[in-house]
């Protein structure tokens, strides 16, 4: 590999790790004025790169000033079974149908092969003490964060491992839900801000998949 196609893989690699770590934080954190600003951002950058996809105006419709209101619909989607609208972001429920912990627990031994602990991250206490490995937003951090250490390797060949082994990782996992997911998500979104955040992980899912040119 030339010097230039290692820099454009790198810069690739680096924006897939980048939008993929963005979603997981949607997903793992309550919404406030941060979080929807920075879809306001991502939305006007992606419009340019994206002008025949629809995700860059979902996102560029998401308003700040309704953070304190988009709350109370996080916890209705993600967290509260009886809310009617509870669309559980895990994988064996997603997947399986079951609230079982087995996928979790196979899951979980990936992420400390690799040296990523759920529990140092800066989320909500309610999310760590779940305990649920299988959560898609962590199964998107645990793929960005390779890709970011990719990024940072001491070597081509420790490059190309990590590459690897977040591509297998991706497929094997997120790749075979998340973007059945977002589309249930987007269904059953009341507010731009959970439609956006839908089609995100479609558009996150099918290209990582698709068009995985950083692997």
């Amino acid at each position: 590999m030339t010097i230039a196609a290692w820099k454009e893989t790198t810069e690739e690699l680096l924006a897939w790790a980048s939008l993929a770590d963005f979603t997981a934080r949607l997903y793992l954190t309550e919404p406030s004025t941060e979080n929807c600003s920075a879809c306001r951002k991502w939305g006007e950058l992606l419009a340019d790169i994206l002008p025949d996809e629809n995700l860059p105006e979902l996102l560029t419709r998401v308003n700040p000033e309704q953070a304190d209101d988009l709350r109370q619909e996080f916890f209705d989607l993600f967290l509260v079974p009886m809310s009617g609208v509870y669309t559980p972001p895990f994988e064996n429920a997603h997947r399986y149908g079951s609230m079982a912990n087995g996928l979790s627990q196979i899951i979980g031994e990936l992420y400390q092969a690799a040296g990523f602990y759920p529990e140092t991250l800066d989320i909500p206490f309610y999310l760590k003490q779940m305990g649920r490995n299988d959560h898609l937003g962590l199964e998107l951090v645990f793929f960005a964060n390779l890709l970011y250490s990719a990024d940072k390797a001491s070597s081509q060949s420790e490059a190309e491992r990590l590459r690897d082994t977040a591509s297998q990782f991706f497929q094997e996992y997120p790749g075979q839900w998340a973007g059945s997911y977002g589309r249930e998500l987007m269904e059953k979104a009341r507010s731009p801000y959970f439609s956006a955040l839908g089609a995100l992980t479609v558009f996150v899912s099918k290209y990582a998949i698709d068009d995985q040119s950083w692997e």
